[in-house]
């Protein structure tokens, strides 16, 4: 049987939306991407601090992140030039010390293992309670009610360890807190970025604003390739006959389509199938997603600063890592992000940056003042990463013919992730082109 060539629509324009476009694009399938900005990429996107573009939030990478890595490859981007790859380079200061893990060269996991032999700010006990556990961390499976912090007391993680790197990595990579977030995806993360090859747990930087490094060049590579792009412009309705979809309307306009994905964020899914009947058990789930805020502090200088390391971890104070941005090309400005929920959500936005400005100078050399900020707060940045969510991801196929979803909020076995939506878009465009239709 010839495959079926007919148009997909794709509502949502963020990463996830994108990954579906690029790889049924690269199949000949013709695809309309409908996005309600104004640009392209979601939750991950450019925005404009004054005359300088910026993210809407420090977005980082790992070199574990295959999928994205690919897609990249796949609109002709080569990563060295969007991407800084860096070798895991870990700093944390608290209180009383300052704690550093530096991978070496060696193959994994041996790189990480030496690295925590070397480790600075760790006792023998610290080191030697890590490495005689890793394996039991990472390794076995841990039940599905399971949290981080439960997972670290179990496998007799040292509290020291567990304070200064392993809840900061936490809530770096789930945006959810050890008490609360998954052991499973937790480990998830670990096993990919640790236990493969060692460039897995690189750190990678986007040289540019997040719009440089894939939405712009995606949606140009998709237009040379005859798909069609259509940004401001809100998809009000879906048009289901017979339990298959039959187009999307746009207020008034209806556009045709037989093949759908809906690739928004899970609120947004939801108010698009809430009256459809087949839809209600989706429906019903997405409802009960819990979220998680990010926050980010942008701060500008009056002359090029220099942090040392470029990326550097507070583990006793409201700010939680603080990125020296002139590896985006912009040398004088600092980049501090505060993840999931806690004191800084009751903090107004001067508030929020004075704290900030005050953890920067009780924690590095750089004592000057901004001459400019600005706080980016997404109250809904991810899903909240907790087992209880984990039994509440849906799978992409949908109860209605011809209707997928994506989105990073998907069974992706991933947390809200840029790798995550890329994966969860990549495996729809697979389902459509092996024919698995709903």
């Amino acid at each position: 049987m010839p495959p079926d060539l007919s148009p997909v629509t794709i509502i949502g324009g963020g990463w996830a939306g994108l990954s579906a476009a690029v790889h049924l694009t690269r199949n000949n399938i013709p695809v309309t991407l409908i996005e309600s900005a104004g640009e392209l990429g979601g939750r991950a996107r450019m925005v404009m601090f004054g005359d300088l573009p910026i993210d809407n939030g420090q977005h980082i990478a790992l070199g574990a992140y295959r999928n994205f890595l690919e897609i990249l490859k796949i609109i002709g981007l080569e990563e060295k030039f969007v991407l800084s790859r860096l070798p895991l380079s870990l700093t944390v200061r608290g209180n009383e010390d300052t704690v550093e893990l530096r991978a070496s060269k060696l193959p994994a996991p041996l790189h990480l293992l030496t690295a925590f032999i070397a480790a600075g700010g760790l006792t023998k006990t610290d080191k030697f309670k890590t490495m005689a556990n890793w394996l039991r961390m990472v390794g076995a499976d841990a039940r599905s009610d399971m949290t981080v912090t439960e997972l670290l007391e179990c496998t007799g993680q040292s509290s020291r360890v567990s304070h200064y790197l392993w809840t900061p990595l936490c809530i770096a990579a789930l945006n959810t807190h050890p008490d609360i977030a998954s052991a499973r995806v937790f480990q998830r993360v670990l096993k990919d970025a640790f236990t493969r090859r060692r460039a897995d747990s690189d750190i990678l930087l986007p040289r540019y604003d997040l719009g440089r490094v894939m939405p712009q060049p995606a949606s140009d590579w998709l237009r040379s390739k005859g798909a069609t792009i259509m940004t401001g412009q809100r998809v009000t309705a879906l048009d289901v006959e017979d339990n298959r979809v039959t187009g999307v309307r746009l207020g008034e306009m209806t556009i045709k389509s037989s093949r759908i994905i809906i690739a928004t964020n899970p609120w947004n899914c939801a108010r698009l199938i809430r009256f459809i009947d087949p839809m209600q058990p989706l429906f019903r789930k997405l409802v009960q997603f819990e979220y998680q805020p990010i926050a980010t502090v942008f701060l500008k200088y009056s002359r090029p600063l220099l942090l040392q390391p470029a990326m550097l971890g507070f583990a006793d104070s409201v700010t939680q890592w603080v990125f020296d941005r002139r590896i985006t090309s912009h040398p004088k400005m600092l980049a501090a992000i505060i993840s999931a929920d806690g004191e800084h959500t009751s903090m107004n936005k001067e508030a929020l940056t004075r704290q900030v400005i005050q953890d920067i100078k009780a924690n590095t050399p750089i004592q000057d003042d901004p001459v400019d900020s600005m706080v980016i707060r997404e109250k809904r940045a991810t899903f909240s990463a907790t087992p209880a969510m984990e039994h509440l991801r849906p799978d992409n196929e949908t109860a209605v013919g011809g209707c997928w979803i994506a989105g990073d909020y998907t069974t992706t076995g991933y947390p809200a992730t840029l790798e995550g939506a890329i994966i969860s878009g990549k495996a729809v465009a697979a389902s459509i082109l092996k024919g698995n239709t709903p």
